[in-house]
């Protein structure tokens, strides 16, 4: 019988990112799987911008800044 996960008990976590486009990479990855909580903690780069073209516009829309 298939195991339910819950994935709103999952997050994603994020330390000291070199590039933001691995942010955004990222960012879309969570999104396609489900995933829907993404934390980074101190970025090196936080152009919103570049992270914003490698994620899908619902995951980027969805970031607090």
């Amino acid at each position: 019988m298939p195991v339910q996960v819950d994935f709103d008990y999952i997050t994603i976590v994020l330390h000291q990112p070199r590039l933001a486009e691995n942010i955004g990479a990222t960012a879309r990855a969570a999104w396609n799987m489900g995933l829907h909580r993404l934390i980074v903690v101190n970025p090196e780069d936080t152009d919103w911008e570049r992270m914003s073209k490698l994620a899908t516009h619902v995951a980027s829309g969805s970031w607090k800044k």
